[in-house]
């Protein structure tokens, strides 16, 4: 049975890495997908994945998607991206913030507008597009909202601190963190409506092309995870129950034992 039929989803950052693999696994149990990013289709130059290239995947499995192309760093982006999803494939049900805006360098040196960047994309902007889906949601009672994080967010031991740490994650991180106690604060206003809201983190590094171009692309194969072992918890916490599993920071291989436990 498919678990997510009849349901309408928005998914950020969709035409690539971790987005595009929730995205197609979202159509592949029977939602109407929201596919959003801002790389409609392939261009010269241009990292892989693209909206066009989930659209199609979902649709080869007989699922249904629609395309918006739009930037998270557009502060009217929010407003038309939910407006579009509703005229084309009806009301959200399931809101996924994925997109990710990210400067890797130390915090005595980064730029603040990069700062205010990672801010805008992965806190500001999925705010706005919470804001703009609850009402609905809270009408429907029912409703699931998950936000990506990293283990960035954790506060690091030390001294001595890692290479993570002195090479610049600390922006990333501090963002992130900001994400987690976005999603408890927002959890908490809302439960007892039918709404779910969750963090949802990789327990291991995903292959996406972001990840392959730095650093993080050079470790051992240990340290990776299938990235449809985070496609299928994105799943398991857009069909949970909203009264009992709400308000959690959660890691992809952990959240099968956790929601079972």
């Amino acid at each position: 049975m498919q678990r997510l039929a009849g349901r309408v989803a928005i998914v950020t950052g969709a035409s690539r890495g971790i987005g595009a693999h929730i995205a197609t696994a979202f159509g592949a149990e029977g939602a109407a997908v929201a596919l959003v990013a801002r790389t409609r289709s392939a261009s010269a130059g241009s990292e892989p994945g693209t909206l066009e290239e989930t659209a199609a995947a979902i649709e080869a499995r007989g699922g249904r998607a629609h395309l918006i192309v739009a930037d998270v760093l557009d502060p009217t982006s929010p407003a038309r991206v939910v407006a579009e999803t509703e005229a084309a494939l009806g009301p959200c049900d399931i809101l996924v913030n994925n997109a990710l805006v990210s400067t890797m360098a130390p915090l005595e040196t980064i730029d603040v507008q990069a700062v205010r960047d990672m801010l805008e994309g992965q806190v500001l902007t999925p705010l706005a597009l919470a804001q703009l889906v609850l009402p609905g949601m809270r009408a429907r009672g029912a409703g699931w909202i998950i936000n990506l994080t990293s283990k960035g967010s954790r506060l690091p031991p030390g001294p001595p601190f890692s290479w993570g740490i002195r090479g610049g994650t600390s922006g990333y991180g501090s963002v992130k963190a900001a994400v987690e106690r976005m999603t408890v604060g927002l959890a908490g206003e809302v439960h007892g409506s039918g709404i779910a809201v969750n963090a949802l983190g990789p327990s291991r590094i995903v292959r996406t092309p972001g990840v392959m171009k730095g650093d993080w692309g050079n470790v051992g194969a240990e340290n990776y995870e299938d990235p449809a072992t985070i496609a299928e918890a994105a799943v398991l916490l857009a069909s949970c129950d909203p009264e009992t599993f709400t308000g959690k920071i959660v890691w992809s291989e952990e959240l099968p034992t956790e929601l079972t436990g």
